[in-house]
């Protein structure tokens, strides 16, 4: 009988490590009760997500302290309400090792020692879009950043920190040539392009899915997502849907 328990007691010394570690790397893709939906692989709020989002106590879904409005297979759209005063220095939360602001993106600066070229637009042309702020009266210059000619897919952090402008007001995704334009639509929502850290992974990729890859504009280093073939629907992704026939692409999650 002794004999017996000692050998119960080392067996279970020997699988419980492995209970703990697999319990840690489960992934929490739900966020309070707010959200009916879950995360799209690999989102989710927990160490075990391999992007990790956060999770309010009202059940929002934030990167820092801005809110989550859509997930899609390549991209994050992020709201950056009008604020004054808000530090450039912010937008740092937004540059992570599995996601970036793409060169889609304006970036609404104030408090700049010298005017930014060459979107720079005048408050009136985007008074009428959203609300400005009291800090932003109608003779003030809201300067512009965007990167040079839309060169590469990322927008430079260093760079845009080094344009000598104190203060972030707010951004947009919008067609670089329309920046000129009276028209331009200012929703104060920035893109962001998402991706998975390493080299090519068909072993994670399904069965009728593409592996693309790229290099991380935060530390150079490989990058890569799945992507299903033409004429196949799902997210490419082993662990999650993979890909299967079909005519019409999922809903992206919001």
């Amino acid at each position: 009988m002794i004999i017996k328990l000692h050998s119960l007691i080392l067996c279970l010394l020997c699988i419980l490590p492995s209970i703990l570690v697999h319990k840690s790397t489960r992934c929490n893709r739900s966020c309070g009760t707010v959200l009916a939906k879950n995360l799209p692989f690999p989102f989710g709020f927990s160490s075990g997500c391999q992007i990790l989002l956060n999770c309010t106590t009202n059940g929002t879904m934030v990167i820092h302290d801005f809110p989550v409005q859509q997930i899609t297979s390549d991209s994050i759209l992020v709201k950056i309400p009008a604020e004054c005063g808000c530090p450039v220095e912010t937008l740092q939360h937004l540059f992570s090792p599995n996601y970036a602001p793409t060169s889609q993106n304006a970036i609404f600066l104030q408090n700049c020692t010298s005017p930014l070229t060459p979107c720079e637009i005048p408050t009136t042309t985007v008074q009428t879009h959203f609300e400005l702020p009291d800090c932003v009266s109608k003779d003030n210059i809201i300067s512009c950043y965007s990167e040079p000619n839309n060169q590469g897919l990322f927008i430079d952090y260093h760079n845009l920190t080094g344009v000598q402008c104190r203060s972030l007001l707010s951004a947009t995704v919008v067609s670089l040539g329309n920046l000129n334009n009276s028209a331009v639509l200012v929703d104060q929502v920035v893109q962001l392009g998402w991706w998975l850290e390493g080299d090519c992974q068909y072993q994670y990729c399904s069965e009728d899915s593409s592996c693309i890859t790229n290099v991380s504009p935060i530390d150079g280093r490989p990058e890569y997502r799945c992507q299903c073939l033409e004429g196949f629907i799902g997210d490419g992704y082993r662990a999650a849907l993979g890909c299967r026939k079909g005519m019409f692409q999922l809903p992206e999650f919001i």
